[in-house]
């Protein structure tokens, strides 16, 4: 993981048929890497950070 990568949360541990799975989809743009990843997530409400775990995130596009 690197800053500029789409990543989102990790949902592996829910089941698809549970009625929360697409309840908390967020995209973010990984902003910096130290021992946690910052993220930036947007929505229709705004934009917000946080520090996530690594194991928390999802790359779904690597930047170049």
């Amino acid at each position: 993981m690197k800053p500029g990568d789409l990543v989102m949360d990790d949902r592996s541990h829910m089941d698809e048929s549970n009625w929360f799975w697409n309840a908390f989809r967020r995209l973010g743009v990984v902003m910096a890497v130290r021992e946690e990843i910052e993220v930036l997530w947007t929505n229709e409400r705004g934009q917000w950070t946080t520090h996530e775990r690594p194991s928390r995130l999802v790359v779904i596009s690597e930047s170049r």
